[in-house]
């Protein structure tokens, strides 16, 4: 499998792994060289990108505060906050030839 996609910009595959080498290095090979869409941090830097970045306040800050202490296991924490977020609907312009 190829690398994680968001693995550039993780905080805990490059701040927070050297504190737990044993259970990162489990951590890296099934989720950041594996199978990512199964990690937490993918699914919350995937929920951003899709947004562009744009969320409230109040998410904002629980985003900030999720990215710097969540481990990729913790999916029901990330999935609370992308649930009351609904995926925002791409609107297109319909034009009717006549």
């Amino acid at each position: 499998m190829a690398d994680c996609k968001k693995l550039k910009h993780c905080a805990f595959f490059n701040e927070r792994m050297e504190k737990m080498p044993t259970i990162a290095e489990l951590y890296r090979k099934r989720l950041c060289h594996g199978d990512s869409t199964e990690c937490a941090l993918y699914m919350l830097y995937t929920f951003l990108d899709e947004r562009n970045y744009n969320v409230d306040d109040e998410t904002c800050k629980k985003i900030e505060t999720l990215l710097h202490h969540v481990v990729p296991t913790e999916i029901l924490r990330v999935k609370e906050i992308v649930a009351s977020h609904p995926k925002p609907v791409n609107k297109k312009q319909i034009s009717i030839a006549s």
